[in-house]
């Protein structure tokens, strides 16, 4: 087993190269709040959870969770340290593995080499339900999508596929339909994020080589986020879509603004922080509140929304 700080520290070796970048736009500096959130996850990694109420059902903040590969991890650090600097939510880790994507089988090929599932990516039905059990979370976050637009080869087959794809699609809904089923099973809200585009760049220079890998395919994307779309009819009740994709058009540089994403797919220490400071940390409370409405009025005990404790944005 990967220990939790260990694994944090690989996250954090992703996040701290871009820690410079010039020119953000936005007015919040980031900068001063890296170590402060550093320290607040290594300490969330090793705390073990209080016991609390059933999903959904209590008048306290939120326990939000964050569940899927780094782009994910990156995400929670931002995520949870404004959480709990507002006091708009409890800080949980959740499940986010690096390397890990939502679908397990076959073989996939990036940056034009061809990879197994690593070794290091847990068991997820067993992990994802103790996670779950151990933080009880009201809001379970998930972010997918890096390695579910690779060409991939399933198992038994010659045939290299992608999203659009009828075959794959069909798979990648399998997965995605029971990550919801585990996520959701003791009530919690799952909110599913779309994923921007991603510009895979080459390892030695950092630059985008002169003819993309298929990976960098917009349309892939746009297909895998069409999927992540269809989830609440096929789920109803049990999961929310977050367009994080259309959030990040909105910036100067768009859904590969180096300001958030300096790789091209990652979030670097200042990205995450911006991105939580100024939109995920209030949109994943507004829509904790709008399901604990919602929950209420279902068993008709009458609780308002109006009643949860309301964060104070800085």
């Amino acid at each position: 087993m990967v220990k939790p700080l260990l694994r944090l520290g690989a996250l954090m070796m992703i996040l701290s190269p871009a820690l410079a970048q010039p020119g953000a736009a936005a007015l919040y500096n980031p900068k001063p709040d890296i170590t402060p959130a550093t320290r607040f996850m290594q300490n969330l990694a090793i705390t073990e959870p209080e016991a609390g109420a059933e999903p959904l059902s209590h008048e306290g903040v939120a326990r939000i969770g964050v569940y899927g590969d780094s782009t994910a991890a990156a995400l929670n650090v931002g995520l949870q340290f404004w959480l709990d600097r507002r006091g708009s939510g409890r800080a949980r880790m959740g499940l986010a593995e690096l390397g890990c994507g939502l679908l397990r089988k076959g073989v996939y090929r990036f940056r034009g080499s061809d990879h197994a599932r690593p070794e290091h990516c847990r068991e997820r039905t067993s992990a994802w339900r103790a996670s779950i059990t151990r933080d009880q979370p009201d809001i379970a976050l998930v972010l997918y999508g890096t390695w579910e637009v690779c060409d991939r080869k399933l198992p038994g087959e010659n045939v290299w596929r992608h999203p659009g794809d009828p075959i794959l699609d069909e798979e990648l809904r399998k997965e995605m339909l029971d990550a919801v089923d585990m996520l959701s099973a003791k009530g919690a809200l799952v909110v599913w994020l779309t994923h921007p585009v991603n510009e895979v760049r080459d390892l030695g220079s950092g630059d985008a080589p002169a003819t993309s890998y298929p990976e960098s395919d917009p349309l892939r994307m746009a297909r895998f986020n069409d999927l992540i779309r269809e989830l609440p009819e096929s789920r109803p009740g049990k999961v929310q879509i977050l367009d994080l994709a259309a959030y990040l058009r909105t910036l100067p540089g768009g859904e590969l603004d180096r300001d958030y994403r300096p790789d091209g797919i990652h979030y670097s220490a200042e990205g995450t922080l911006r991105l939580a400071h100024d939109w995920l940390e209030a949109e994943t409370v507004r829509l904790y509140r709008e399901a604990r409405s919602a929950r209420s009025s279902a068993t008709g005990n009458g609780r308002e929304s109006a009643q949860l404790p309301k964060p104070s944005h800085p």
